[in-house]
């Protein structure tokens, strides 16, 4: 029961959804936080979907354009929100409070501005480069492996003393990291089965590819983590969402790397 708790608030709190969820309930999904790559799953089928049926329809720039409007739509613009805060806490000069001061601001600043326009153009032509097997399955593994990356940044960091953020944060711990990875596998692994992906890669190069992508994950988070500690002395709300943006890209482009790795072992 306590499971179906969380994941209900994950679609309360990351999703349009009209799903209600109270404050019991977030601290049951701080708990288990390491069941956030099912919301991955869930905007990962929407991604591979339509990037797959958008693609018959409309030249791959325009469909992957698309695909990420949607995306950040039916996330409330959330995690994009963070990744701006977070460019302009980054890049302000100053003590840890100055640079918390203005990642809270409401007002976008250049840094946030740069890190939305960069990553977004990164997320789109990497969207529009894939090959058509992969037009389904390297949107879901994507999203859902963004949210791992979430969840090793909270494994990682420290809380700070407020916000809804500090909460996932404090009760993430590396089991959880651990976990999460699990059920990453485990998701993608079976979307690739359902998609036929054994046809053209070996269970062992998939191992391999998905090994790597894991890595990439992981280490996303870390890095993340690692810079937020850096700059904030902490890992926040703001922080974990940047994370998920910035995951998306380094992992789409691990993708492209090992589809480009393995045509040239082919020739």
């Amino acid at each position: 029961m306590s499971a179906l708790r969380a994941v209900k608030t994950l679609f309360s709190l990351f999703t349009v959804l009209p799903v209600n969820a109270d404050s019991n309930d977030v601290y049951e999904l701080s708990r288990k936080f390491w069941l956030l790559p099912l919301i991955g799953a869930f905007f990962g089928f929407i991604a591979g979907s339509m990037l797959l049926i958008l693609n018959n329809v409309f030249p791959p720039l325009v469909s992957s354009t698309i695909v990420l409007a949607t995306l950040h739509g039916t996330n409330r613009f959330l995690h994009i929100d963070g990744l701006i805060d977070f460019g302009d806490g980054v890049i302000t000069v100053g003590s840890k409070d100055d640079k918390i001061r203005a990642m809270k601001d409401v007002r976008a600043g250049t840094g946030g501005i740069i890190h939305a326009i960069l990553f977004t153009l990164l997320v789109v032509t990497s969207l529009s480069s894939l090959p058509f097997y992969l037009l389904f399955l390297a949107p879901f593994a994507t999203e859902v492996l963004s949210r791992n990356s979430m969840v090793a940044c909270a494994a990682i960091g420290k809380p700070r003393d407020e916000g809804i953020g500090s909460i996932f944060v404090k009760n993430t711990k590396y089991k959880s990291l651990i976990l999460s990875t699990i059920l990453s596998t485990a998701l993608i692994y079976t979307a690739g089965y359902l998609t036929g992906i054994f046809n053209i890669f070996s269970n062992v190069e998939f191992v391999i590819i998905f090994l790597l992508l894991i890595f990439s994950s992981c280490l996303a988070g870390i890095v993340m983590a690692e810079i937020a500690m850096k700059n904030f002395e902490c890992v926040t709300g703001d922080v974990l969402g940047a994370t998920n943006e910035i995951a998306r890209s380094v992992i789409l482009l691990m993708i492209l790397v090992v589809v480009e790795c393995l045509k040239l072992m082919q020739l």
